[in-house]
């Protein structure tokens, strides 16, 4: 098992490890739109809840390099194995910025290799890099398996409610 996650000086590779399970995270860029587009909507289906008319248009915007956030196409022996997109925000509370994993899916074949935790240990060192202070994500409650991963990856339920209104 890959103990050791590390992004390139360079930023436009992310590699973890030399052995098996790896996987890359390279930036998605704008040409890549539209495998993003279906990888979203793939795990948004899954999730219970379909992408929204407008997130194809919130995707691209990521795409052609919003300082809000930034998407990662995950690689995994020369196949496209997901993808994640996180974003950028301050908090006052946590006195700084903060990172929030909007989305992190690993099509169905490539669950349960370690994978999962590999995104999330270079996912942590990037947020680290740009000096954030805190990783923020969303699991749905029935989806058991995640919410296993990211507690063994050091995320905790907060007492708190998610609440939300739509504009």
């Amino acid at each position: 098992m890959v103990k050791k996650a590390r992004f390139s000086k360079a930023r436009n590779l992310a590699y973890l490890g030399a052995m098996e399970p790896s996987i890359e995270l390279k930036p998605a860029t704008s040409a890549q739109a539209e495998e993003i587009i279906q990888l979203a909507s793939a795990f948004h289906e899954e999730d219970g809840h379909p992408l929204r008319p407008s997130s194809p248009a919130a995707i691209r915007t990521l795409l052609a390099g919003s300082p809000l956030g930034k998407i990662y196409l995950l690689r995994s022996g020369g196949e496209t194995a997901g993808y994640c997109a996180l974003c950028f925000t301050m908090s006052l509370e946590f006195g700084g910025v903060v990172t929030i994993v909007d989305d992190l899916y690993l099509s169905p074949a490539f669950r349960g290799r370690g994978l999962g935790t590999l995104v999330l240990r270079a996912i942590e060192e990037d947020a680290r890099a740009r000096d954030s202070v805190q990783l923020f994500l969303e699991v749905e409650k029935a989806n058991a398996s995640a919410r296993r991963l990211y507690e063994r990856n050091g995320f905790r339920v907060r007492d708190r409610h998610m609440m939300e209104k739509l504009l």
